[in-house]
């Protein structure tokens, strides 16, 4: 990043909060419109309804930069390739355990379709997470070892292959859900005891 195009600290809660803000007005106002209510009553839920989502745009904006700030610290140092393996290693071991606790979680629904969809999510949404963060993890891992290079973007053939992988890994994990069967609680027979 050059100097004269850096963000200030806060960059991303502010943009979050003013987008949360403006989406909140027109949401309770429209809200307020088709319950048929009055100007004031409609303005008071659109302030209502903007606050709510600017304190949630907030949180998100927040989240986002940090997230962001943490990626570009990562890509900053070129850490040793075992500290990069490791690191990928971890935040793999990680997509698949999201993976296998939406398996666990959702294993009593019927709704196979929904236990399926909900994990190919979890496991695409911690994958991401961890891509993204693969490189912080990396230079933590490596304990300021390795060069420092200017941070750079993603080669662009991730950006080409990785939504084509990503819906990919998430077929396979959609039908393999779904193709299962619900497991049934076990059922006990409180007319059966023990006898010694």
């Amino acid at each position: 990043m050059d100097d004269g195009h850096r963000l200030r600290i806060g960059a991303g809660a502010l943009a979050g909060a003013l987008a949360g803000a403006g989406v909140g007005v027109v949401d309770g106002i429209r809200a307020a419109c088709l319950f048929g209510s009055g100007f004031r009553i409609a303005l008071v839920t659109g302030l209502l309804a903007a606050s709510v989502d600017a304190l949630v745009g907030l949180a998100a904006g927040a989240a986002a930069e940090i997230l962001i700030r943490l990626a570009v610290w990562g890509r900053r140092r070129t850490p040793p390739i075992w500290a990069r393996a490791l690191a990928f290693a971890l935040v793999g071991g990680g997509g698949a355990a999201a993976a296998a606790g939406t398996v666990a979680a959702t294993a009593l629904r019927h709704n196979r379709f929904l236990a399926a969809g909900l994990t190919a999510l979890a496991a695409c949404a911690a994958g991401l997470g961890g891509v993204i963060l693969a490189p912080a993890l990396a230079r933590l891992l490596g304990a300021g070892r390795g060069a420092e290079v200017a941070p750079r973007a993603p080669a662009p053939w991730a950006a080409l292959f990785g939504p084509l992988l990503l819906a990919a890994a998430s077929g396979v994990i959609f039908f393999a859900v779904g193709r299962t069967a619900s497991i049934s609680p076990v059922k006990t027979n409180s007319s059966i005891c023990c006898s010694t």
